[in-house]
């Protein structure tokens, strides 16, 4: 669409452009996955607002002045970043690409207003040798054109959380290499979520997957508030090995059926011979 907004079959998507979340989810499109719809807000979007209130400097300042080794000095310097985002307005122009955006989404499924989800996707995260898993923001059930907005202010925000922060100085990531890239995505109303594991993490074993499910949307899993079925199947076969079932806010019953199960270990095996390399996959079921 422009250098601000990418589609996720756009071929010029990269990891400097799109973020790790972003990028593997256009190579996924493009492979021919079941992705919903949705756009990558680039790093050029972020950048852009940044430069536009001269926020650069109120990142120094904070940094400067704050002592990393110190958790309550690192999250003084992260809020002080943070309120300067919340103060400062989207650039016209750039709102009203977003605003495009999010219209063209929802008309092309049909509807005048779509929920989406909206996340963060920064230069530094999904890489083989780090992980910044829960250091920035995301976004569910958002509606409408200002709250999306909102919310894309909030995800450039959060790569300044203080996690985030302390986490790059212990990596060597330089401050100023960082940015990130926002995925607003069509919001799957999934009956049943999860993480896949295409390699047991706990073991290494490669001839066992491993599930991680939930009822509802994933998200409750993945920040920890509640406990999953857990469940190891056979990699070749999709064969369940073994069920523990977790509490899953108050429903007993087992998230995932054994052709379920069967369903997932065969998209694992199709994802990890796309990347040739074990993969962590979230995932929902409508």
């Amino acid at each position: 669409m422009n250098d601000w907004i990418l589609g996720l079959g756009d071929p010029g998507a990269t990891l400097e452009t799109a973020g790790g979340k972003g990028l593997n989810l256009v190579r996924l499109t493009r492979a021919g996955f079941a992705v919903p719809a949705g756009v990558v807000i680039t790093t050029d979007a972020y950048r852009r607002f940044v430069a536009e209130h001269g926020l650069e400097e109120a990142i120094r300042a904070a940094l400067a002045a704050a002592d990393l080794d110190d958790p309550a000095s690192a999250e003084t310097a992260s809020a002080a970043i943070r309120v300067a985002f919340r103060q400062a307005e989207i650039p016209a122009e750039l709102a009203d690409r977003i605003d495009t955006a999010y219209a063209q989404l929802a008309a092309g499924l049909g509807v005048d207003e779509v929920p989406v989800a909206v996340r963060s996707s920064a230069t530094a995260e999904d890489l083989p040798d780090l992980s910044f898993a829960g250091q920035q923001d995301t976004f569910l059930d958002v509606r409408g054109p200002q709250r999306v907005r909102s919310a894309v202010r909030e995800c450039w925000s959060s790569l300044w959380t203080a996690r985030a922060i302390v986490y790059r100085r212990r990596n060597g990531v330089p401050d100023d290499a960082a940015a990130v890239a926002v995925v607003v995505q069509a919001l799957v109303p999934a009956e049943v979520s999860g993480v896949l594991f295409t390699a047991n993490p706990l073991t290494g074993h490669r001839g066992q997957m491993v599930m991680d499910a939930t009822f509802g949307l994933g998200e409750a899993l993945v920040s920890g508030q509640v406990e999953p079925d857990h469940v190891v199947a056979d990699a070749a076969t999709g064969r369940v090995l073994s069920r523990a079932t977790g509490s899953k806010g108050g429903r007993p019953e087992q998230a995932l059926d054994d052709a379920q199960v069967a369903a997932l270990v065969a998209l694992g095996r199709r994802i990890e011979a796309e990347y040739a390399a074990p993969q962590d996959i979230e995932w929902a079921w409508q």
